[in-house]
């Protein structure tokens, strides 16, 4: 491993701590840390921008060797707007870590890393905004498994999943002072089920906007890629599941 860079300055980290047993240089540039408490955690820290299509993918194929995947954005693609890809990334990041991402940087050396929170606006009209919260504790991993219908990835984070934003926090209880309850209610199902919706496309690689055409071609290729007839890798068939899902539940709307 290189002397260097976010991977190295994890790696140390997790190798002077107590909640590790051992950390080795994992495959496609990650880290695996094998916990005390029994799992492994497979860490992706990107250097680029990932396709939902790719996150996807690592999500898969940790998930069938029975890794949690913690994923993880670089910090300077928040500081600029209009970020290639970013929207479509952090929509399915929003997937696996509800209403979060994870963003990192590296500092004098020194690994930093964050969840970046979506604030839902007061207004019904108004405009969300990403907040960064505090340093997260690199050694404090959350290990859980997220369901959507007949897909189930096995996913990490790291600290807590509370707005920082103390302003926003006093808003959202007095609003549920207020009776606002009902409000929240009946908007978050909708969120979640146009997220649930959202991962079939991004498992295919298409828009949402696709036609049935374009949606059968991404899912020929797909299935030309990963069915275990052809492709003797392990994962493949869990792949292959996946991917049939998926279809299956684009063409059935």
């Amino acid at each position: 491993m290189p002397q260097t860079g976010p991977h190295f300055y994890f790696a140390e980290i997790l190798n002077a701590s107590e909640k590790c047993t051992r950390v080795v240089q994992g495959c496609d540039d990650r880290l695996d840390a094998y916990l005390v408490t029994g799992e492994a955690v497979a860490i992706h820290l990107f250097e680029q921008c990932p396709t939902p299509l790719q996150i996807s993918t690592i999500l898969n194929a940790n998930t069938a060797a029975d890794h949690y995947s913690l994923l993880a954005l670089p910090g300077e693609l928040f500081a600029t707007e209009g970020t290639p890809g970013l929207d479509k990334a952090l929509a399915m990041l929003q997937i696996v870590y509800p209403r979060k991402a994870m963003a990192y940087q590296v500092i004098d050396e020194a690994l930093v890393m964050v969840s970046v929170y979506y604030h839902w606006p007061d207004a019904a009209d108004g405009e969300g905004a990403w907040r960064f919260g505090p340093p997260s504790d690199l050694t404090d991993f959350q290990c859980h498994t997220v369901e959507l219908n007949r897909i189930r990835w096995k996913v990490a984070a790291l600290g807590t999943q509370q707005f920082w934003d103390p302003a926003a926090q006093e808003r959202e209880r007095q609003r549920q002072q207020q009776g606002n309850r009902h409000t929240n209610r009946t908007r978050r199902p909708r969120r979640q089920h146009q997220r649930a919706a959202q991962v079939y496309y991004d498992i295919l690689g298409v828009r949402r906007e696709a036609s049935e055409v374009e949606v059968k071609q991404a899912y020929r290729a797909l299935a030309q890629a990963f069915h275990p007839d052809r492709n003797t890798s392990p994962q493949a068939s869990e792949h292959m599941k996946r991917i049939n899902e998926a279809y299956r539940q684009i063409m059935k709307k």
